[in-house]
């Protein structure tokens, strides 16, 4: 397909600035959509992923106190769900742009759980949650600092945010830096599956103020 001077502009602009700087590059709602459908992101349940999850879950549950209650920013399918048993739990919202992620995760039933659909960027909780997770979702917000605070700002005193963003590419790596001048980890670990594939996942405790 043949691009018009101003996909060839955008590309470039993308490519050259907004990249190296961390910014998102969120994919159309309806790419969301076909893939979920497609089962393109079947694979996140496999074993070779649950190592990841279970590190998540690891800094969620002892980073925060119980019962805990989650939002999974960028739920999918509702994976992370699944590491989470059913008496640790207040309650879990899962947000995915996604009507067929989102519908895929409710067909599961799980208790004391909810999936809608939401934009993250533009959502606002109506509750707070003293677990928040990105598994691998932050790095589509349009700017990954901006939507990190707007959902850090709400995080009451002594919950977790737990970040993990592959190592996949020089955007990836960059994305860190868009959120932490301002915030620094308390836990931060590498994870290196049989694949080769890399994750970054770091703990973010919102301290007590005296």
């Amino acid at each position: 397909m043949k691009l018009s001077p101003r996909h060839i502009a955008a590309r470039l602009y993308d490519r050259l600035w907004l990249a190296p700087r961390g910014f998102g590059n969120p994919p159309p709602v309806e790419v969301w959509d076909r893939d979920f459908a497609a089962g393109r992101w079947a694979f996140l349940a496999d074993v070779s992923e649950s190592a990841r999850y279970a590190l998540i879950h690891n800094y969620a549950v002892r980073c925060a106190s119980g019962p805990y209650s989650v939002l999974d920013v960028g739920s999918g399918t509702g994976v992370m769900r699944t590491f989470f048993a059913d008496g640790d739990l207040e309650d879990y919202t899962g947000l995915d742009i996604s009507k067929e992620a989102v519908r895929l995760s409710s067909e599961h039933g799980y208790p004391k759980s909810r999936f809608l659909v939401a934009d993250f960027d533009a959502y606002t909780p109506d509750q707070p949650h003293n677990v928040i997770i990105f598994n691998e979702t932050l790095t589509y917000a349009k700017d990954p600092g901006v939507t990190f605070r707007k959902y850090w700002a709400g995080l009451p005193q002594g919950g977790v945010c737990v970040v993990s963003i592959c190592d996949y590419d020089a955007r990836n790596r960059a994305n860190w830096s868009r959120f932490e001048n301002d915030h620094k980890p308390d836990f931060s670990s590498r994870l290196v599956n049989e694949k080769g594939q890399a994750w970054d996942i770091k703990a973010y405790i919102k301290r007590y103020r005296r």
